[in-house]
């Protein structure tokens, strides 16, 4: 009696082996799931699997320290020439001395001694009444005086000078005007002429206005 109990338990049924059979299936499927990462999610997205993102290396950027000094010597140039220019404006009077200007631009009125200076411009209404001693001078107005131009001297249509004019080069357009001793300057310094016994070539003339007929220049 027991000895057949013992061989009906030992024979197993068909559909109680298969079931047996899928659920250890199942186990080793989940266990494989978790082993490695699930290529299909990234295929039904259309993309593939998410890879880390590069890292973003920040732009250089200049010191500003050194922009900063670059601006500072740039304006530090522009303002050395700007600080040496005078301009004298319309309806100004302006009376003394002035030295190491650069460049001196009258449109108003000086009366004042020029030394150790570059260059002078006279507008044409502008006036200047004294002495000047400069590399170059443009004359479109009125200068009354003494003036000695180491380098060239430009008398526009509108300029004239009256006084003592000593000058190396010299340009006159027509209508300017030059009355008083005008002295033309050697390459030589001027003492060093006087010792060496150079004379300096030396023309009294008075230029009038071409205007005037029958007025001629008188040398």
């Amino acid at each position: 009696m027991f000895g057949k109990k013992r061989e009906r338990d030992m024979i197993t049924k068909p559909g109680a082996e298969s079931a047996q059979l899928r659920e250890t299936n199942a186990e080793v499927k989940t266990s494989r799931s978790f082993g490695r990462p699930d290529m299909n999610a990234g295929s039904q997205s259309g993309r593939g699997p998410d890879m880390p993102m590069p890292r973003r290396l920040p732009p250089e950027i200049a010191s500003p320290m050194a922009r900063r000094s670059d601006l500072r010597g740039a304006n530090n140039s522009a303002d050395s020439s700007e600080g040496k220019r005078l301009i004298v404006g319309r309806d100004i009077v302006l009376t003394g001395e002035i030295r190491a200007c650069q460049k001196l631009v009258v449109e108003g009125r000086v009366e004042a001694s020029l030394t150790d200076s570059r260059s002078i411009e006279i507008a044409e209404f502008g006036v200047f009444k004294g002495s000047a001693q400069i590399e170059t001078a443009d004359i479109s107005g009125r200068f009354e005086g003494d003036i000695t131009v180491h380098g060239r001297l430009t008398i526009r249509s509108t300029g004239r000078i009256v006084g003592s004019i000593h000058y190396a080069e010299l340009e006159v357009e027509k209508g300017g005007i030059l009355s008083g001793q005008i002295d033309i300057l050697s390459e030589m310094h001027e003492d060093d002429m006087h010792d060496h016994g150079h004379q300096r070539a030396t023309v009294h003339a008075t230029m009038m206005d071409p205007m005037d007929e029958g007025d001629e220049d008188q040398i």
